[in-house]
């Protein structure tokens, strides 16, 4: 029999913890949240940490290496961002054998603060703005071998239209190939250079980050993380917002918090709503490359009858021309 994904109990991790954090000795430990991984809660005395354990075979040990090397690179330049602790033998992680095979686990310092509330959305998006500016100004110098896949047009709406095409009806193939050859005329060109362009964490929104009482944001989860134009990270945390009835206003404060540190030329600006069509077509090949793990259930004919009918309003606002200052 051959395993595609298993679940460790929280007390067997426990020991693994114990057999590799020397200082981390009267632990607790229970599952806390499943995303694309297995993630646990760790607390030792009054410290807290998060245990995530990658699964096998989504990322590659060299995308997670690229991930844990830009949190280390952070760490170092002060950057409030939840980053690995190093094992007693100095690693960042240690790998664990499953049935499905080997899959690595990364201890995280856990991110000061709390949830953000739906009621203050807006005045944290100005801070949050600010953070992730901070974290862009500090990323600037980091370099590395490892490789992921860049951010960028190609990437972001012309490999993963290849991906969902089997999913797709004729009518939303053809829609879909429409909306792609605009976006290509469309989209203004921005140099690839450092200030435009360079580390983003890929999946800034309101679930990936804390607030403390101090009005400091700590961001995590870079899963999603590479390089790209920093219009792209900005496309990307509005396009996790279409829902919200306070979405302008909650991008109009982010991009003041941001713009007071970082200031985004016109052709930038420009791109936004670009890169928000392009973010969430990207996150449907999220849906498809794990169907066997979500369910298909999850991605039936309603799901792409919703998510076209929201490619195709803001395909519309497109063509009225909202923009960002």
């Amino acid at each position: 029999m051959k395993y595609t994904y298993s679940q460790p109990s929280a007390k067997s991790l426990a020991a693994v913890i114990q057999a590799h954090y020397s200082d981390i000795r009267s632990l607790r430990c229970k599952y806390y949240a499943r995303g694309l991984h297995d993630n646990y809660l760790v607390e030792n005395g009054s410290h807290r940490f998060i245990l995530r354990i990658y699964r096998h075979e989504w990322r590659s040990m060299d995308e997670i290496a690229f991930e844990l090397q830009l949190l280390a690179f952070l760490r170092e330049q002060k950057s409030r961002v939840s980053s690995p602790i190093l094992t007693s033998e100095g690693h960042s992680h240690c790998l664990i054998d499953f049935p499905e095979g080997q899959r690595m686990a990364v201890l995280f310092d856990f991110a000061d603060g709390y949830p953000p509330e739906r009621k203050d959305f807006e005045r944290t998006s100005r801070l949050l703005g600010r953070a992730v500016a901070d974290v862009h100004r500090a990323s600037a110098d980091f370099n590395t071998e490892t490789c992921r896949p860049v951010l960028d047009t190609p990437y972001l709406l012309d490999s993963s239209i290849e991906r969902i095409a089997p999913w797709l009806d004729t009518e939303q193939m053809q829609y879909i190939n429409t909306l792609q050859k605009k976006i290509h005329e469309g989209i203004p060109t921005i140099a690839r250079e450092n200030g435009t362009f360079g580390p983003c964490t890929g999946d800034i929104n309101f679930r990936n980050f804390h607030i403390n009482d101090r009005d400091e944001i700590t961001l995590f989860d870079f899963d999603q993380c590479g390089y790209g134009y920093r219009a792209f990270e900005l496309g990307k945390f509005l396009s996790c917002m279409y829902p919200l009835e306070e979405k302008e206003r909650c991008m109009d404060a982010f991009l003041e918090g941001y713009q007071g540190k970082c200031p985004l030329s016109e052709a930038e600006l420009q791109a936004i709503p670009y890169y928000e069509i392009m973010s969430i077509i990207w996150v449907l090949t999220i849906y498809v490359d794990n169907a066997d793990w979500i369910g298909h259930s999850l991605i039936s004919d309603t799901f792409w009858k919703q998510r076209i009918g929201r490619l195709k309003d803001l395909e519309r606002g497109l063509s009225t021309g909202r923009k960002y200052r």
